[in-house]
């Protein structure tokens, strides 16, 4: 059975369709609606007798912890057409640029239509479209405490994203422009091994600990790329690289 894209339809009713045809798509469920809008209590009582429910039931911590957690995102900051956890996307670009997919990764989409100033909407397109932009992965608070990183990963999204003091690698040279070195900003990496492996911060959740990784977007023409090392720097505004979605793996 196939059904459309467009989730915003009652979950229940997309249970009771999918549990006629003997089975339960977890991916659909997940970007309903209603797996938003509903909270944890209502979560329970409405699919505890579901067969997927120990994942469904994974998902919805997560997600509970993002709106009533350190990261203090409430569930209008949140995007349903942004969740995924699988239907990545395989060998294709984004902004000119090879998109490394972060293969079985939660994904928890966040609300970012409209939201940038004289933004049409084209940069965060997925057709390697004239005005798309690049997808990046930047590892949220490495090393510090589980709230820290959760309280990071909302100011990130609220506010914007402020180069560190631990800049390594500002005097490689840029493999877009051989004379010039990559400089002083906001480190990413095109390569979700990368971020996920060596830069990720570890987010607790009801016991269970999860690499935290934002899912950005870059302007094509801000990407400063080391020669020495598989990653992006952005010197300029801090406009020039956007989240759009929070990235988890169990670890």
């Amino acid at each position: 059975m196939k059904l459309s894209k467009d989730y915003n339809i009652p979950a229940e009713e997309i249970i009771v369709t999918f549990l006629q045809k003997g089975s339960l798509h977890v991916q659909v469920i997940f970007q309903s609606m209603d797996f938003n809008n509903l909270n944890k209590a209502q979560f329970i009582n409405n699919f505890k007798n579901d067969p997927e429910f120990k994942e469904l039931s994974d998902l919805k911590d997560v997600h509970e912890d993002i709106i009533m957690g350190a990261a203090k995102l409430s569930r209008n900051n949140l995007d349903e057409r942004g969740n995924r956890i699988e239907d990545w996307g395989v060998g294709e670009k984004r902004g000119g640029k090879d998109y490394n997919p972060p293969l079985g990764w939660i994904g928890i989409g966040l609300k970012v239509l409209d939201k940038y100033d004289n933004a049409d909407n084209t940069w965060i397109g997925m057709n390697n479209s004239p005005g798309e932009w690049c997808v990046a992965y930047h590892g949220v608070a490495r090393g510090q405490p589980s709230d820290n990183v959760k309280k990071v990963t909302g100011l990130i999204y609220k506010s914007t994203f402020i180069a560190g003091q631990w800049q390594a690698h500002m005097d490689c040279m840029d493999q877009n422009h051989p004379k010039k070195k990559v400089g002083y900003g906001v480190y990413c990496t095109p390569n979700i091994a990368t971020a996920g492996n060596i830069y990720s911060g570890k987010s607790n959740i009801n016991g269970t600990n999860y690499k935290t990784v934002l899912m950005v977007r870059v302007k094509p023409s801000a990407i400063r790329h080391c020669n020495c090392a598989d990653y992006w720097v952005v010197n300029g505004t801090t406009d020039e690289i956007r989240p759009y979605r929070i990235l988890y793996q169990k670890c």
